[in-house]
């Protein structure tokens, strides 16, 4: 059985934070399984509205506008208390 592996990272972004973070994730599944969800996530993405791609971060933002200000104004706090 072949398993592929997908990971992302994210970090702190906030130059004051210390100790800055940084984040790893991933999924790990059968070919079959990434081909299976990669179908289903093109179906998803090319419905009205089609997007060519997604993140997190933009997503946030259209919900809530103010969401970089909060994030990063929690994560300096959360940084330096």
């Amino acid at each position: 059985m072949v398993l592929r592996a997908y990971f992302d990272d994210s970090e702190d972004k906030v130059p004051e934070a210390k100790p800055r973070m940084l984040v790893y994730a991933g999924y790990v599944a059968t070919e079959d399984q990434w081909k299976a969800f990669r179908e289903d996530w093109n179906a998803v993405r090319k419905a009205e509205p089609a997007i060519e791609f997604f993140k997190m971060s933009h997503a946030m933002e259209v919900i809530n506008p103010h969401f970089r200000v909060q994030y990063l104004s929690y994560s300096l706090a959360v940084a330096t208390a």
